[in-house]
């Protein structure tokens, strides 16, 4: 069977190397101008300092926001416990593909309904290692993979969504950046649907990790993703 390799590389993740990738999210900034109040965004004002690269914070979401929706499509199917819920190869293959934010912006609904499927969970860590027990070892590297990749994400949106507010307040005074505005809001919408879906996971997350024994990133600004394979 023809295989499909995922390579996810990621260089510099944010984040606190001592805290698990699942503890309380920081306070972040509530409103970002221009664009009203983001879900998931909120505390602290916006920088007037322009000192994040908006190429840069592009490139960064569009990275993070596809291992992200990757993992969170393993781990939903990985949490069925009926068996029913697989893998969609297309979709797969749509997130692996996204050059852009506006591409993966059209496959936000799947995250979410990933990230939903995955909080429905109810199983307690001894039930998920039964049940991971009777998988194949193949099926527990791809999980314990996809469980490590999205904790990396977790640490990573934390900076991204820190970073968001500035780099649209950049553009009140760099107008040459306006160009860019409908990609940077878009960006700034995909982190903050990132945030407000992954906060509510503490729990969800402890349980996986636990039962896959999967160690939270150590060093999450200098890790990269794990690869993952399909076959």
């Amino acid at each position: 069977m023809k295989k499909l390799i995922i390579t996810l590389t990621v260089a510099a993740l944010a984040g606190s190397a001592a805290a698990p990738a699942f503890a309380q999210f920081p306070k972040l900034p509530a409103r970002m101008p221009g664009m009203g109040s983001l879900p998931g965004l909120g505390g602290a004002g916006v920088s007037s300092a322009a000192a994040v690269d908006p190429d840069a914070f592009l490139a960064e979401t569009i990275e993070t926001t596809k291992y992200m929706m990757l993992a969170a499509h393993i781990l939903a199917a990985a949490a069925d416990a009926s068996g029913q819920r697989a893998t969609d190869a297309n979709l797969i293959k749509a997130i692996q593909s996204s050059q852009d934010v506006k591409e993966l912006n059209a496959l936000k609904a799947n995250f979410e309904q990933d990230v939903a499927a995955i909080n429905a969970n109810q199983e307690s860590t001894a039930q998920l290692e039964a049940r991971y027990a009777k998988m194949t070892a193949e099926q527990r590297a791809r999980i314990a993979s996809a469980a490590y990749n999205f904790s990396l994400g977790m640490y990573r949106n934390v900076k991204l969504s820190k970073q968001a507010p500035e780099v649209l307040a950049s553009m009140k005074s760099d107008p040459r950046l306006l160009v860019k505005a409908g990609r940077l809001k878009t960006a700034a919408e995909l982190v903050a649907m990132q945030v407000k879906g992954t906060a509510s996971m503490a729990g969800s997350m402890r349980k996986i990790m636990a039962a896959g024994k999967v160690a939270a990133p150590a060093e999450a600004e200098s890790t990269k993703a794990k690869e993952i394979s399909f076959t």
